[in-house]
Order: structure tokens, then sequence, then C-alpha cells
């Protein structure tokens, strides 16, 4: 599966503040049926985005907004029902099949991956990629693609507001 992407940004957050609201506002902005795949190394700040992302998505007990990395996936509530997922252990793509993790992209919910790469052949096409890099102990470089047919101008406006193409 080749796409393109049909934007794509990328920038540096200088501190750990900046990074969390950058992810409360996309949170703001994000629409029903919405799918993120996050990647990026051990300690990148995934989990830190997810729970920045349903902060501006309106998720309530944001102390429960953990890594599921041992029960697969965790469902919140928000504007929009938020199913985040973490496939880091899984061995397969075939196994994230199996789970029937195919068919939360049908479900008009917001659909956040962790280690999304694992299973980047069951991602739908429609889809945001966020990869995140540690420049250092604050800093994170963020690369950010949207594929297939996402359009939302306010969210685009936004994005563009950081587009400095590092």
């Amino acid at each position: 599966m080749n796409l393109r992407s049909n934007y794509s940004c990328t920038f540096v957050l200088p501190t750990l503040e900046k990074f969390e609201e950058f992810g409360v506002s996309l949170g703001q902005l994000i629409t029903s049926s919405f799918v993120i795949a996050l990647n990026g190394e051990l300690g990148s700040g995934k989990t830190t985005l997810v729970r920045s992302l349903c902060q501006g998505l309106g998720c309530s007990s944001l102390e429960f907004v953990t890594s599921p990395t041992f029960v697969l996936m965790q469902e919140y509530q928000g504007r929009y029902t938020v199913n985040h997922l973490d496939v880091y252990r899984l061995e397969s793509e075939l196994q994230f099949l199996e789970f029937g993790g195919d068919e939360l992209f049908q479900g008009g919910n917001v659909v956040l991956i962790e280690w999304a790469d694992k299973i980047k052949n069951c991602l739908p096409l429609s889809r945001m990629e966020i990869f995140l890099e540690v420049v250092s102990q604050h800093e994170r470089r963020i690369c950010v693609s949207l594929l297939g047919d996402v359009v939302c101008p306010p969210l685009l406006a936004y994005l563009s507001g950081f587009d400095v193409s590092l």
C-alpha cells in the first residue's frame, strides 16, 4: 500500500508544555471517524500525546489514560468515543485482525494507535500519521502527515502554523 500524503509538515516543540498544548489543540480539532497512527522510539512521547489528545477531545479522568501495552486497547469517552491501542506486543498483523482491530475503523470513533507501523497494512487509507523523535530531554521533533481523503480546513490551518519542514 503506497499512499501519498495530501499534507505533511515537520517541526520541533521545545518544551513538554508546548508538546502537551499541541496535543490538546489537535484534539479539539479532531472530528469523529478519525484515525491517528503514532510512531516513534520508546520514550518519545506517544502516550503523553495521546493523553493530551484525549484532553482536547473532552475525555474526563485523564489519569486513566495510560499505555494499554498489556491490554491492547482502552476506551475513553469524550466528545466521541476514543479507542486507544498500543500494538507494540503484537507479533503480527494477523493478531490485530484476529482481535478485530480493523472493525474499530468502521465505528465512527476516534482511534489512536501507538506503534502503528507494526500494523501498517491494516490501517485505513485515510488517516493522520505522527512520528515523534527525541531531540533533547524536553524537545520533540514531530512529523505529521495527512493521508487519503483527510480534509479538515481548521486542522490544516492549525498545522500550517507549525510548518517549518526541518
